[in-house]
């Protein structure tokens, strides 16, 4: 009897492994102020990283524009010589020329220090939807044309100032012959340089830290800022109108580049607003009517 009654005390006694296991710790967790402290520090490096992206695409707007104007000077030192008389038309080559010379400057100096390489340029031969993309974002070009046209027709007193070259055009100082160069010139020169920069460079560095819609609007703001002194014709207001309207087309170019992910769209649909916009200068010239 004894002996079944320290057999059954034996089996009530606790396990020693269970009586020595540790409590379960409580999880940690950081006092409100370190958190808050993080979530700010989080919160100021994305500030900080989305005005640097903001200013690195300011500079490379700007940057190509102030290129451009660079590759003037050497030409201009050549119409300086004797027997050479420099005319509008010359003038325009030579900006043509310069706007080339000053992108492709742009594009290498942003590949050297970034880094990147040439297939970093977003060219590829377009498909049935982005053929689709060219005529409908041309037709929303002309549409926009059309309609700012009319509303600062419909309000009185209100109107867009001329771009630098319209004036030269209705000072009647450019040969109609050159206009018709200018047409295919709008193609191989305007659409591609100004796209590469403000597309391709500008608009695709704004992806690092921006939403497609957003870098779309910013780097069609600095589009616009950069076009001021082409449009620097007329008064505030004037000037104002006008660069809205670049703004506007900015928007539809870089709404253009987003889908497709080609630079070749909106180059081509640039170059076919150009080439419009020209032919309707040359009727004008030529045979004293326009189609716009």
């Amino acid at each position: 009897m004894g002996k079944l009654l320290m057999t059954a005390s034996d089996d009530k006694q606790p396990d020693e492994t269970e009586s020595e296991k540790p409590p379960d710790e409580p999880p940690t967790v950081s006092p409100p102020d370190e958190a808050h402290e993080d979530e700010q520090d989080a919160s100021e490096s994305t500030i900080k990283s989305k005005l640097k992206t903001i200013g690195v695409a300011f500079a490379l707007g700007t940057t190509g524009y102030s290129a451009s104007i660079f590759w003037t000077i050497p030409f201009r030192e050549v119409t300086r010589l004797p027997g050479l008389t420099p005319t509008a038309s010359s003038q325009l080559m030579m900006n043509y020329i310069a706007l080339v010379l000053g992108a492709i400057t742009i594009g290498l100096v942003y590949f050297r220090v970034s880094g990147k390489g040439i297939d970093y340029i977003d060219i590829h031969i377009p498909n049935k939807r982005q053929f689709a993309i060219i005529i409908g974002g041309t037709l929303a070009l002309l549409i926009a044309f059309f309609a700012i046209g009319a509303g600062t027709s419909f309000f009185e007193g209100v109107e867009s100032s001329e771009h630098s070259m319209q004036q030269t055009v209705s000072d009647g100082n450019i040969d109609p012959q050159f206009i018709l160069l200018m047409i295919p010139m709008s193609f191989l020169v305007i659409g591609p340089s100004e796209e590469f920069i403000f597309r391709n460079l500008v608009q695709k560095r704004l992806y690092d830290d921006f939403t497609k819609k957003t870098a779309i609007l910013i780097a069609s703001i600095i589009f616009a800022i950069v076009h001021f002194p082409t449009y620097a014709t007329g008064s505030l207001g004037a000037i104002l109108v006008s660069l809205g309207s670049v703004f506007v087309f900015s928007v539809i170019l870089g709404g253009a580049y987003a889908l497709s992910g080609n630079l070749l769209i909106p180059a081509v649909m640039h170059g076919t607003y150009n080439a419009t916009i020209f032919a309707n200068w040359y009727t004008a010239l030529a045979f004293g009517f326009t189609f716009l």
